[in-house]
């Protein structure tokens, strides 16, 4: 709506400005104009990724632009053509936004034992700014950042508990934490009781 009112002004200024025509047509210089607007717009969208001319389906958007005789027609052409080109922009960030998110998702697991695995770290690693990929992150997983990191860790050390002899001491290094009393506290605050106790639990009486 903000664009249809903006290039309605550009419109009526363009024809304030043009000589009128005795048939009642609009003239020649409003459709410079939107041609004009119509390369910018392709322009941008090129620039973002789109592939315009596939999109366009080869259709000359020149030749259909000047098909057109009255300024109303023009303009709902010209903003039925951002609207397409703009859902197709966005669609390609969604694309790009789930891209990125499923890379860092995958550096998460790889290193998980790093215990300074963090929000910057993985930022740097993909090459976008922390608060952008905290936004994003959120938006794909519903769920904050350091909350899919604690997660991921929290499944990892369950595993161990289950399926290796290790000690608590060793899980809690292979899942990241700096030490055992840590891991510890944080283990029973996700599980309800101390890892110790959990794997006894899974393990069954006498095992």
């Amino acid at each position: 709506a903000r664009l249809r009112r903006q290039v309605e002004r550009y419109a009526e200024r363009v024809r304030a400005q043009s000589p009128q025509r005795p048939n009642g047509l609009y003239p020649t210089s409003i459709k410079r104009m939107m041609i004009e607007l119509t390369v910018y717009a392709l322009h941008i969208a090129s620039d973002a990724g789109v592939d315009v001319d596939s999109y366009l389906e080869f259709k000359d958007p020149y030749t259909q632009l000047l098909a057109f005789h009255t300024t109303p027609d023009i303009i709902a052409w010209f903003i039925a053509l951002c609207e397409r080109l703009h859902a197709a922009m966005q669609e390609m960030n969604r694309s790009a936004e789930s891209g990125l998110v499923a890379r860092s998702c995958r550096y998460i697991r790889e290193h998980l034992t790093e215990y300074d695995l963090g929000l910057d770290t993985v930022s740097a690693w993909v090459g976008v700014s922390s608060s952008y990929l905290s936004t994003v992150f959120r938006r794909e997983t519903g769920v904050g950042f350091n909350g899919y990191i604690s997660a991921a860790r929290m499944a990892l050390a369950e595993e161990r508990l289950r399926s290796t002899p290790d000690s608590i001491e060793q899980i809690a290094a292979e899942c990241g934490f700096g030490n055992a009393c840590y891991f510890t506290r944080v283990f029973k605050k996700s599980y309800g009781m101390p890892p110790g106790a959990y794997r006894q639990r899974m393990r069954g009486p006498g095992r």
